[in-house]
């Protein structure tokens, strides 16, 4: 998160920059508009895992990777973003924003070991994941569709915290069942599209649509005798977000 706010700082100081300099190199006929602006939004979140399970066996050293699945869920989310904008001379428009959401987001899921003949190591997964929270920063390069509306696209960096609690199964002799619970910060990539337009003079709604993609990563189930026995892996977890947001604007703020 702190690595998150000092590159934000430093964005906003480039872009800040960048703007004065342009604006005293053009015409008086050519008018810059700068703005800090602030916003909350609600949103859907789709989100998409593609599991396997893997198994390493005790008596050869094999590791088999079997049981695959796609893991998909639904839920509410909610967030907080703060920017810096400018508006060129029309139509082109340039943004950098930081985030930060929270989400209700808890996709349950049972995984088996496809293989008949496996009888050591794990074979049965039952596990919750969740998305608990993402933040980050964004570029929005956009253009006004009129004097009212704004599209622009949005393309950055994401830190998402993960955390996946349940229980693993390794068929032996006497029979192993563990529990486990792990978190995981992960870094991501984030693009999308957006619509802005003007309610009031300082009040704008906006609605967009925003993917997140994190990095892979291996979630261990099994751990006896410091020998990693069984796993998950997760292949790049994805989230779509439907947000709707307010969006208050503070004109004058900056020269």
């Amino acid at each position: 998160m702190k690595k998150i706010g000092l590159l934000f700082v430093g964005l906003l100081h480039v872009a800040s920059a960048l703007a004065g300099t342009m604006n005293a190199a053009l015409d008086s006929d050519h008018h810059y508009s700068k703005e800090v602006y602030l916003g909350a939004n609600l949103s859907g979140d789709y989100s998409k895992y593609n599991i396997k399970l893997t198994d390493i066996r005790l008596s050869t050293g094999l590791v088999n990777r079997f049981g695959q699945t796609h893991l998909t869920d639904l839920a509410l989310a909610g967030g907080v973003f703060a920017g810096f904008g400018i508006h060129f001379p029309s139509p082109f428009y340039l943004g950098i924003e930081g985030f930060l959401n929270f989400s209700d987001n808890d996709a349950k899921a049972e995984i088996f070991d496809d293989n008949p003949v496996n009888l050591e190591g794990l074979t049965f997964a039952s596990f919750n994941v969740r998305n608990k929270r993402h933040a980050g920063i964004a570029v929005l390069p956009g253009i006004e569709i009129n004097n009212r509306t704004l599209a622009y696209a949005r393309a950055g960096y994401v830190n998402g915290a993960f955390k996946i609690s349940g229980e693993g199964r390794a068929l032996l002799a006497t029979g192993v069942v563990t529990t486990f619970n792990n978190e995981h910060d992960l870094n991501g990539f984030q693009t999308g599209l957006g619509l802005n337009t003007t309610l009031t003079k300082n009040l704008r709604l906006r609605a967009e649509w925003v993917i997140n993609i994190y990095q892979s990563f291996t979630d261990p189930v099994i751990n006896r005798r410091g020998l990693i026995e069984g796993s998950l892996i997760f292949n790049h977890p994805t989230t779509n977000q439907f947000n709707v947001g307010l969006v208050y604007r503070f004109n004058g703020f900056i020269a």
